[in-house]
């Protein structure tokens, strides 16, 4: 009898000992991925549109859509379709432009509605700009707009802008 309770204590040892594959003990966890706040993606996106709008558009720092866009990014421009190889021949042209005039491109916006969603955040606004030279507003010029930004290995970066002009009234 003292040889079958030792065998069985061995059986029941070796079951408690081994759990079923996949239990949670036997698992490797992982820490639980930390996303931004609503009020960190807000606050990040509306922070992309300024620095945008003053680096690529008003500085044209060519340097600026590495850090500030995605790879394919893409701008929906009142009907046409911009990459960031587009928007590098603009600035190019536009930096040219900026030297020969001695003007200066000013931005402002009033954001209308931002959206978070963990890694993702988009944003409605109005777009207001004007070209100083001199102290003296050459013109201005309005759009309505919207962005979408991705949270990056590198950071935040605008994926998508969607531009529409605004009628100016004369």
């Amino acid at each position: 009898m003292h040889k079958f309770s030792y065998f069985f204590g061995l059986v029941l040892l070796s079951l408690f000992a081994c759990e079923p594959a996949g239990s949670p003990a036997t698992e490797a966890t992982e820490p639980a991925e930390v996303l931004p706040t609503a009020e960190e993606g807000r606050q990040a996106i509306e922070q992309l549109v300024r620095d945008a709008f003053d680096e690529v558009w008003s500085a044209c720092d060519t340097t600026a859509l590495d850090r500030l866009h995605t790879a394919d990014f893409v701008l929906l421009e009142h009907g046409e379709v911009w990459t960031n190889d587009t928007i590098k021949n603009y600035q190019i042209g536009e930096a040219v432009r900026t030297a020969e005039q001695g003007y200066e491109r000013q931005n402002s916006f009033e954001f209308i509605e931002t959206v978070a969603d963990g890694k993702t955040v988009w944003t409605a606004y109005h777009n207001y700009a004007k070209w100083v030279k001199d102290d003296e507003v050459l013109f201005t010029g309005q759009w309505l707009e919207s962005a979408v930004a991705i949270l990056t290995e590198d950071g935040w970066k605008l994926k998508m802008l969607h531009s529409t002009r605004v009628p100016r009234n004369e």
